[in-house]
């Protein structure tokens, strides 16, 4: 008798869980507004996520014209140079520690284009060599292709916003261009002179 009680009161306590952590912020709001504040942890949890929803669409057409400009030369290079350097520079090892390996059994493979690729006749050796290499160009993809942050965003942005407050700072009579770029920046707000990018402006208001 005492199991089928605790039985039926774990169902119930699991529906009131899962209805709870199912609400809206819509639907939080209402409940603030009669339950108190024992749903503030979860109400401020969910703003916040919204915010951050918010911040990424307002970003995203900015992050893809960006995407587009030849600022984004920068963030391949500092990708391949720092972010992917490590598992790039393992994936190209394994492969050319393969092909070393196995060279002398490397032969040309006539392909359904016509054009012959390189492999192996043994289909096991074939197998591993295209999966290697595949790892390859799936990182030389990600370092290419990969949607851009808005951290990113905001690097490729920042020589622009440089330039600009230095011309700012010229009109007013100001000479910058032999110091560094905090420096400048560190002069322009004591101008009252915007010394942020639109992106970083996004960045900020969900920190």
């Amino acid at each position: 008798m005492y199991l089928i009680i605790f039985t039926i009161v774990v169902i119930f306590m699991g529906i009131l869980f899962l209805r709870r952590e199912h609400l809206t912020l819509e639907d939080l709001e209402k409940q603030i507004e009669t339950s108190g504040p024992t749903l503030l942890p979860q109400y401020t949890r969910l703003r916040y996520e919204k915010r951050i929803e918010d911040a990424e669409a307002e970003a995203k057409p900015i992050l893809e014209s960006l995407q587009k400009s030849a600022g984004m030369e920068i963030i391949k290079k500092r990708r391949r140079d720092f972010d992917y350097k490590q598992v790039l520079d393992q994936a190209n090892l394994n492969l050319q520690n393969f092909i070393k390996k196995y060279e002398n059994q490397m032969v040309d493979i006539p392909t359904w284009t016509g054009i012959k690729r390189k492999g192996f006749k043994d289909p096991a050796l074939d197998a591993m060599f295209i999966e290697l290499s595949q790892k390859v160009a799936k990182i030389e993809n990600e370092i290419n292709n990969k949607p851009l942050t808005i951290d990113e965003g905001i690097i490729i942005e920042e020589p622009q916003i440089i330039e600009n407050i230095k011309n700012q700072l010229k009109t007013l009579g100001l000479s910058v261009s032999d110091l560094s770029d905090d420096k400048v920046k560190e002069i322009a707000k004591s101008f009252n002179i915007n010394t942020s990018s639109r992106l970083q402006q996004i960045k900020d208001s969900i920190a």
